[in-house]
């Protein structure tokens, strides 16, 4: 299998991607870098499993360095996988994203998932993103108002619509004031409530649950 198979594996057919200046030989093991805030073992699964099915099992022909870390850290985390020279490196979440692109020029970097790329100015367009980055995104901008509508189709009487967003992800932001604006034409009152770790998460949903509670 050729290097350039391994980055098509990785990163679909979500942008298109620049080859040719790929070599030709491949080697008999290749190395992955994965970067994460945070380790999500079905994230995880399934590259391990669209890899496999492709010939690509690790620990026979592929070795995966991973570093998880938080924003202080993810930039000093993502110099260090450059350092072990990986075929490519795979990111989760946006600031990963932008920590790979600010590490190297050279390595491919595949997003598994980010926000919006052209807004972080991860990518110069979805269409054709130049540079060493491609990947997926899971929202856009132009989809904020469908969301809110498919809200009010699955539950007519919707009043109060709550997001968690990530604290220390200032992308986040300009989203949630375009959802915001979204919401008036459908009726719907957007909340927003921001979760800083991780580990928070399941006391901040219980807590915020009560807070739009009293709301009603």
């Amino acid at each position: 299998m050729r290097r350039r198979e391994l980055i098509t594996v990785l990163g679909g057919a979500a942008f298109a991607w620049p080859l040719t200046t790929w070599a030709e030989q491949a080697p008999s093991t290749y190395r992955i870098g994965y970067l994460a805030h945070a380790k999500i073992p079905h994230l995880i699964d399934a590259l391990h499993t669209g890899l496999r099915e492709l010939g690509y099992i690790e620990g026979q022909n592929l070795n995966v360095d991973y570093r998880f870390g938080s924003p202080e850290t993810i930039d000093a985390l993502a110099a260090e996988l450059v350092r072990l020279k990986p075929d490519a490196i795979v990111t989760v979440a946006t600031p990963a994203a932008i920590a790979a692109k600010r590490a190297t020029t050279l390595i491919p970097i595949v997003m598994a998932t980010a926000g919006d790329p052209l807004r972080s100015r991860v990518v110069e367009s979805l269409a054709r993103p130049v540079g060493n980055v491609t990947g997926v995104t899971l929202y856009g901008s132009e989809l904020t108002q469908k969301r809110l509508e498919v809200f009010k189709e699955v539950v007519p009487s919707i009043a109060r619509l709550a997001i968690l967003s990530n604290a220390s992800n200032p992308l986040h932001e300009p989203p949630w004031h375009e959802t915001q604006i979204a919401g008036q034409a459908p009726g719907i009152a957007v909340h927003l409530f921001n979760v800083k770790e991780p580990d928070e998460f399941a006391t901040d949903v219980r807590h915020h649950g009560r807070e739009m509670a009293q709301m009603a």
